[in-house]
């Protein structure tokens, strides 16, 4: 099996982007134009532009290559396309061109390894043509061809299978966590009886200068994810004694963001005094419960129920992608009147189906990685002849 250069056996064409105001909206005429990879698909590109005078272009047939970041991203060209800056054509002359598709595969990391730039990374067409590909006889390239394409697809009918199951496994747990905390009857009141919301403070107009200043660190709406905390960056901030008295976080408070996007509005997650002494943003509530009445862990998990979920995105204020709540909204969620027993009974309830759940899920992506990596492998070892593919089919 000889080694060769890619230039040498296919021709890359460099994309090249037209003047702007000849690129309009795609209508159903015209040519289509792709700038880079965002609009790929699995396989076949799923365009949203055209421009009649791209001055590049990728026939059908062309793969597909993403020369900026991400690099390394593979599409097939399903018709003709004008291509711009972020892409590459690569178009198989003397090799078989599901040969090149899968050599293409082997050689991203290398690709990856190529890219250079201060504001974004990216690879030339001479660092593509450099490539140096192994080319086996062309009865060979077709057999290595048949049998990654039977053998990939029925990899990635396994790893769908693996993710369906684990959307399934979301859902139930979902779906349970819903039915276990909130039981048939009882009664729903507003937060507001048992709860009240301690609004931060506002970084740009809390600068403190002066002696009685202190500087403390502070939760800015970055940290506070769905369910967790990200405090893996954490800002401090010089704010007056007073005001970092009356914007400290406490054990047990239940942070909410103000805004975000629709389905994760709402969502709390508790304070466990990570960061002894921090404040927060005012962008970022923090639900502080009667302690005798509402346990603060019961709070969060009801926010992530479909009850939870239903009130903070029918209450939420749209604007563009993004959507609000405020406090009076969150003091509005209705929460059941129920024992504190009760409730931290009904909490270790869901935190054990969610564990169970939680563990067959890593279970599953654990899967999905180890078949992608064989995937992978499988690849490698074929198209470098690691592989007798005569042997492994039979």
């Amino acid at each position: 099996m000889r080694s060769v250069a890619l230039k040498r056996v296919v021709r890359v064409v460099a994309g090249q982007s037209p003047p702007s105001d000849e690129v309009s909206a795609l209508d159903g005429t015209g040519l289509a134009f792709l700038q880079g990879n965002a609009e790929f698909g699995m396989i076949h590109p799923r365009p949203k532009h055209r421009c009649d005078s791209a001055p590049k272009r990728a026939l059908a047939g062309d793969i597909l290559l993403s020369v900026r970041a991400p690099v390394g991203a593979l599409n097939i060209a399903d018709r003709d396309y004008g291509i711009g800056r972020g892409l590459a054509a690569i178009r198989p002359g003397g090799v078989e061109s599901r040969f090149a598709w899968w050599s293409l595969h082997v050689a991203i990391d290398e690709l990856r390894s190529l890219a250079t730039g201060s504001t974004f990374e990216a690879i030339t067409a001479d660092d593509i043509g450099s490539l140096r590909i192994r080319v086996p006889t062309l009865s060979q390239q077709r057999e290595i061809a048949d049998f990654l394409d039977a053998e990939t697809v029925r990899i990635d009918a396994l790893i769908e299978k693996k993710r369906r199951m684990s959307a399934v496994m979301y859902e139930r747990s979902f779906a349970l966590l819903s039915e276990v905390l909130i039981p048939a009857g009882c009664t729903l009141t507003r937060l507001g009886r048992f709860a009240s919301v301690q609004t931060g403070l506002t970084v740009d107009g809390s600068r403190a200068d002066g002696h009685d200043v202190v500087t403390r660190p502070y939760l800015r709406v970055a940290n506070v994810l769905h369910g967790r905390l990200a405090l893996d960056i954490v800002t401090e901030i010089n704010v007056s004694r007073a005001l970092a008295e009356r914007t400290t976080l406490r054990t047990g408070d239940v942070l909410m963001t103000e805004g975000g996007d629709l389905d994760k509005l709402g969502r709390g997650t508790v304070w466990r005094d990570e960061v002894p002494g921090c404040l927060h943003q005012n962008h970022v509530f923090a639900v502080r419960t009667d302690p005798t009445r509402l346990d603060g862990e019961y709070l969060a998990l009801l926010t992530q129920t479909a009850h939870g979920r239903a009130y903070f995105e029918r209450t939420g204020s749209r604007i563009t992608n993004l959507a609000s709540t405020s406090s009076a909204k969150v003091l509005d969620f209705p929460v059941p009147v129920l024992p504190l027993a009760q409730q931290r009974s009904l909490v270790d309830a869901a935190s054990d189906a969610r564990a169970f759940s939680t563990g067959v899920s890593s279970r599953l992506t654990k899967q999905i990685d180890l078949l992608r990596e064989h995937r992978q492998a499988l690849i490698t070892a074929a198209v470098t002849g690691k592989l007798d593919v005569a042997k492994a089919a039979a």
